[in-house]
């Protein structure tokens, strides 16, 4: 006696040939409106600021860092220690002279579309501060150029190396971080032990990929979709979009 087989399609998906995107709203500091770069006294396009649980407002380039090969002056290139190597950092750093002993906050906005696949996200790059970074717990503070992110107001703290002052502090923020669909935050909050102090982003560079759609659904021709044989070995034909698994 044969076996009655009754035939539909059961399940279908695609095969994943997705590829990484570049998050197009994650900017370092120092750009104004235009895109260009932020003159003295002008604001960053990007980035807020503010000064301990005060309101946040628009992050402003302002005074710098204090040079004492160029004869012990406040200078708009603050990386480093001599005249030269001062320059170099002078597109992207933004500076503000406040009161000492209390914590800055630093923060830019970036969007991640609504079909992400959220465990694919990444955001490198290098950042520099003047004096030291905030602990995880918000409360204490780190030393060098270990710091603290928060992504959506989640921290995330980095064992980094390098002079922070000269923007050497290199980190990664992985997939496993708060990220979200829609509007995202990334903020740094900076311990001020000075008269002056300085925050800088730079190379950043954000990545994802997209949660792949679904194909359309494939078609059987033969056998009829529905029908029944008693043939163990029929012949099925038909049609699917190309990648799919049947």
């Amino acid at each position: 006696m044969g076996v009655t087989n009754t035939f539909g399609i059961a399940s279908v998906a695609w095969l994943s040939t997705a590829v990484a995107d570049p998050i197009a709203d994650l900017y370092p500091t120092g750009r104004n409106a235009a895109g260009g770069v932020t003159a003295l006294g002008e604001a960053d396009a990007n980035w807020e600021v503010r000064e301990a649980a005060n309101p946040w407002v628009t992050a402003l380039y302002e005074y710098t860092n204090f040079c004492s090969s160029c004869g012990g002056i406040w200078i708009d290139h603050p990386s480093g220690g001599t005249v030269n190597d001062k320059g170099l950092a002078h597109p992207s750093w933004i500076r503000s002279a406040f009161a000492t002993d209390r914590e800055f906050g630093w923060r830019t906005t970036f969007t991640l579309p609504a079909n992400v696949d959220l465990t694919t996200v990444t955001i490198s790059y290098f950042v520099g501060f003047d004096n030291i970074s905030r602990a995880a717990d918000g409360i204490s503070n780190l030393t060098g150029c270990n710091h603290t992110a928060w992504v959506n107001g989640v921290p995330i703290q980095f064992a980094s190396v390098g002079n922070p002052i000269l923007t050497q502090c290199a980190a990664t923020i992985p997939a496993s971080a708060n990220f979200v669909a829609g509007n995202n935050t990334l903020e740094f909050r900076i311990w001020n032990g000075t008269g002056y102090y300085g925050f800088r982003l730079s190379q950043v560079t954000g990545t994802y990929q997209l949660l792949p759609a679904p194909p359309a659904a494939p078609t059987i021709s033969t056998p009829t979709q529905g029908s029944a044989t008693n043939d163990n070995t029929p012949n099925i034909t038909g049609t699917c979009e190309t990648g799919a698994t049947v």
